[in-house]
This record gives structure tokens, C-alpha cells and sequence, in this order.
């Protein structure tokens, strides 16, 4: 009898698929959280709620993850670019993280299925 087996190889190939979603998830919210730390360092502080706020959101089974910063004022302090703010603070913080940061996310996705597959 051989060493190899057939069968669980089989059993192995069918399992793919589904340790590619669940990686992909994870790599959705390592990404997401990726993002967050940039947009957390860009986020206008008054007191710090609006920055304690944030998280990331998965949706496993859609594959789709969320930021979002979840205080009454946050998409005022996001969309009014005329506010004064501290240096290195200014609206659109969640926008410009995610434009700097998006090839960081997808590569947190990427690794996520690499090592899955390994």
C-alpha cells in the first residue's frame, strides 16, 4: 500500500474552499484594523471619543468588512473640511487611511490565505 492516500487528499481539496473564506475573513479584519490605526492617528481629537469609537466590522459570510467610527458627530467631523484641527488631524481621516493604507490591507488579506494553505 502506498503512502499516499487518495482519499484524503480528496477530503483535504474539499476543504479548501472553506479555509479560503474563513482565512480571507480574518485577513478582512486584520486589513480593517490596519486601516483603523492609520485613520485613529488622522482622527480630529477633541476628546477622544470620537477615535475610541472606531472598529471594524466583518461580515463572514459576505466577505465584507466596515470601519466606522460610531459617535452623533463623527460623519460631520468627517465631511467639513473647513474645521480647524490640530496638526496631522483633519477631516476625511477614514477616506485618507484607507487610500494610504489599501495595499497594506489587501496584502493582510493575501497572507491570511497564505498561511492557511500552507
Amino acid at each position: 500500500m502506498s503512502d499516499w492516500d487518495a482519499s484524503e487528499m480528496i477530503r483535504r481539496l474539499r476543504s479548501v474552499p472553506g479555509l479560503v473564506r474563513a482565512a480571507a475573513a480574518d485577513g478582512l479584519r486584520a486589513g480593517g484594523e490596519v486601516v483603523l490605526q492609520e485613520s485613529d492617528e488622522r482622527v480630529p481629537l477633541e476628546t477622544g471619543a470620537l477615535r475610541s469609537s472606531g472598529k471594524v466590522s466583518v461580515d463572514r459570510a459576505g466577505l465584507k468588512a466596515a470601519i466606522s467610527y460610531d459617535t452623533p458627530y463623527a460623519v460631520l467631523v468627517h465631511e467639513v473640511m473647513d474645521n480647524a484641527h490640530d496638526a496631522g488631524r483633519s477631516a476625511k481621516f477614514l477616506e485618507t487611511a484607507l487610500m494610504s493604507r489599501r495595499d497594506d490591507a489587501a496584502e493582510a488579506v493575501a497572507e491570511s490565505i497564505r498561511e492557511a494553505l500552507r
